[in-house]
């Protein structure tokens, strides 16, 4: 569902010029914020809850037919988040604390597997701003598929997010979309080795597609299109062992005000590729003016291959975003991007890419996960 207090409006799509490159000096140097992970607890069901003895001491609650509890952490080791067998459909989260961990659910006993803590959570006191990574989630966990309907974002969404201090988007869900605002002071640029904003879920799919409806506006502007020089949000995935530097690993295609023109609308759809902190690129404009407010996007997984797709939100047929390539890793082979590094379970989500100081935020109408079979062809990515 559209937003009811904006007008989207939509326009002809033409795929003109793209610019492709390996190092850009527009703020894509930018610092690795803290992520923030984990540190609160699953949901209980059947199973006693772990107990929160004092700031500081982060539990976690385990689901599951007997007890299940993590061990309380202090501030400066998390206990681990454990379940009970048979789990419920949430499993214990890492503790609120430095270092914490969490673990997925156990499928013994008849049960379903258990997800991931839900949430994010803060430093224990005297700790450090560093949460809990979380876990996996198990089957019947959570779902990607989002109409974000509600008031708030649903707990199975997880975040990075800069640290508490200092995050780097506002997250909202409101009028029918989830709305990610950039934070006007940050530096919110993927590129190269550098981690930063992304709403999130955990799969294991080798074979899928990915799907979102995106709007960009100014936020002190909600009816106008963005004007400031690289400001963009759009669809990712990532590798979720990924922690900054040459260990960053993901592919995103994002709709919004491309590189250069700043000061002007130039909308622009952006493809990126990061392999072990190297990024190749590609901005082609978005519609025959430059100025095509909104797109569907699309990312298609086969395997190893990861196709990009785009289209003028209610057009029938889809437009293939050409992938660019020169770092090793990114293998380009008749218009087909290969990333074979790429594991089968991947965080899969919602993020922005701006320059500071920013003037974006971006609506998604909603968010739609399909697992395609294991003989899927390149035919099912535009079903």
């Amino acid at each position: 569902m559209a937003p009811s207090t904006r007008a989207w409006g939509a326009a002809a799509v033409a795929a003109l010029g793209l610019a492709s490159c390996t190092s850009k000096d527009d703020g894509h140097t930018g610092s690795n914020p803290a992520i923030l992970l984990g540190g609160s607890s699953g949901t209980s069901s059947g199973g006693s809850s772990g107990v929160v003895t004092s700031a500081g001491n982060g539990a976690s609650n385990g689901a599951g037919s007997g007890n299940a509890q993590g061990g309380s952490g202090n501030a400066s080791q998390a206990g681990t988040g454990n379940t009970g067998s048979g789990g419920a459909p949430h499993g214990g989260g890492g503790g609120d604390a430095n270092q914490g961990s969490s673990d997925a659910g156990s499928s013994a006993n008849g049960g379903s597997a258990g997800g991931a803590g839900r949430a994010s959570g803060g430093a224990g006191t005297g700790g450090t701003d560093v949460g809990g990574a979380a876990g996996d989630p198990g089957t019947g966990a959570c779902s990607p598929n989002d109409e974000f309907e509600g008031t708030a974002l649903d707990a199975c969404w997880l975040t990075l997010n800069g640290s508490a201090a200092m995050p780097l988007i506002a997250i909202a869900e409101k009028d029918g979309a989830l709305h990610l605002s950039a934070n006007g002071t940050q530096n919110g640029v993927w590129y190269q080795g550098a981690t930063k904003s992304l709403v999130y879920q955990l799969v294991s799919a080798p074979r899928f597609t990915l799907t979102t409806t995106a709007h960009p506006r100014k936020f002190t502007d909600p009816e106008s299109l963005p004007t400031k020089d690289l400001h963009v949000g759009g669809l990712m995935v990532r590798n979720p062992s990924s922690a900054g530097g040459s260990t960053e690993n993901y592919v995103f295609i994002m709709v919004g005000h491309s590189e250069n023109n700043n000061g002007t609308v130039h909308q622009g759809v952006e493809f990126k590729t990061t392999v072990n902190g190297c990024s190749d690129w590609a901005e082609p404009d978005w519609g025959t003016s430059h100025d095509a407010p909104d797109a569907e996007l699309r990312i298609c997984r086969l395997g190893a291959e990861f196709r990009m797709y785009k289209r003028v939100p209610g057009d029938a047929a889809w437009t293939a975003a050409p992938p660019p390539s020169g770092c090793d890793g990114n293998d380009v082979s008749n218009g087909v991007l290969s990333r074979s590094d790429l594991p089968d379970t991947v965080q899969v989500g919602l993020a922005l890419n701006f320059n500071a100081p920013s003037d974006l935020e971006v609506a998604f109408d909603s968010i739609h996960f399909v697992e395609l079979p294991a003989d899927a062809t390149a035919d099912a990515c535009t079903n």
